[in-house]
């Protein structure tokens, strides 16, 4: 009896917990479906804001054309299809939702960070708007020819809206382009970048269909192009190849050892790439959506190729193989990290970047 008894109490117990974890599930449900709600009615015109409340995610309303963005916000949550200018307000934290909890290594999203607003032209940022991590304020925002930029302890192009046409030209002083900046601007030619910037990162220049160049100032010490095609000044790494570009094929310089994810992304006019026995390095995502990619041509196995590396190229039969059958990004980051230590500039750079790579 006395253990009848319990078993009931502990399947009562059951019972009330399953009760108390569903009004959970839907409560947590009816909050996103409000915000969602929101969200929609200012974009119809109601122009209802999002009040103050620790449940909110969104931080944003839409008046007519424009994104005001009033609270801390993603930009990867921010959607409006037919908004053109994107206003942030000062005090407003954008989190960058790609570096890890302890912001010691840099993950990208592979996206834009306009994906949801793709008619975004006009940018203007308020006072004291900046770049977040959980609860780290990583650098401050601001806005320059329509680019939204960071200072962290330069200024660096963040992302550029994907409405963007035509020639772009990166402004002097610019220490760095940041992950993605540029990803998916499918209407831009070609891009000029300063003397100034010292680093690109991985798929800065991913799915740029209509850019055919991108060009490096001849003072440049950091970085070089070559036909069209961008480099470290040594010439030791590939850092984006335009996807624009009109060619079938293309056969990488010799001396090239490294090419960085997401360099050949989204190359679609490209049928075969040869690379030279000094590539030892092929990193994540580097010939994804390569549609017409059927081969790439070495003539040795590869040191190190990321697991994503081929992804989406749907044609491709003929490609190097690994050396080593069981590398990681872990094994190929003290790899390169040990390579390239000697570079000065590289110790200067951002920290988290400089984890990852």
């Amino acid at each position: 009896m006395k253990k009848q008894k319990n078993w009931l109490v502990f399947m009562g117990s059951i019972f009330i917990l399953c009760m108390v974890g569903g009004l959970l599930i839907c409560r947590t449900r009816m909050v996103k479906i409000n915000n969602r709600e929101l969200r929609t009615s200012s974009e119809h015109g109601t122009n209802q804001s999002v009040e103050a409340n620790e449940e909110e995610v969104s931080g944003y309303e839409v008046k007519g054309d424009t994104i005001y963005i009033h609270k801390d916000v993603s930009l990867y949550d921010v959607e409006s299809e037919k908004a053109k200018n994107l206003v942030i307000d000062g005090n407003v934290a954008t989190w960058d939702v790609n570096l890890d909890p302890d912001g010691d290594r840099f993950v990208p999203n592979y996206d834009s960070y306009f994906s949801g607003m793709p008619n975004i032209k006009h940018i203007e940022v308020g006072g004291e708007a900046f770049l977040k991590n959980e609860d780290t304020q990583i650098g401050d925002f601001s806005a320059k020819d329509d680019l939204l930029l960071y200072h962290c302890p330069k200024d660096g192009v963040y992302a550029c809206p994907l409405a963007r046409e035509g020639r772009v030209e990166i402004p002097e002083g610019v220490w760095e382009i940041y992950d993605c900046a540029f990803q998916k601007c499918g209407k831009i030619s070609e891009i000029s970048i300063p003397s100034s910037v010292r680093w690109v990162g991985d798929a800065a220049f991913g799915y740029l269909a209509k850019c055919k160049k991108i060009s490096v100032s001849e003072k440049s010490k950091y970085l070089k192009s070559k036909d069209g095609v961008l480099y470290t000044s040594d010439g030791r790494v590939l850092l984006a190849y335009p996807a624009g570009k009109s060619d079938r094929s293309y056969e990488v310089p010799d001396g090239v050892k490294y090419i960085v994810d997401g360099a050949f992304m989204g190359a679609k006019n490209l049928e075969e790439i040869k690379l030279p026995d000094s590539v030892e390095y092929i990193g994540e995502k580097v010939f994804m959506d390569c549609e017409n990619l059927s081969q790439i041509i070495s003539d040795k196995k590869i040191d190190y190729i990321m697991g994503s590396a081929y992804k989406n190229s749907v044609k491709l039969k003929a490609r190097p193989k690994r050396k080593y059958p069981g590398n990681s990004w872990v094994d190929a980051a003290m790899f390169w990290e040990n390579d390239y230590s000697y570079l000065s500039y590289m110790e200067e750079a951002y920290w988290w970047k400089w984890m990852y790579h």
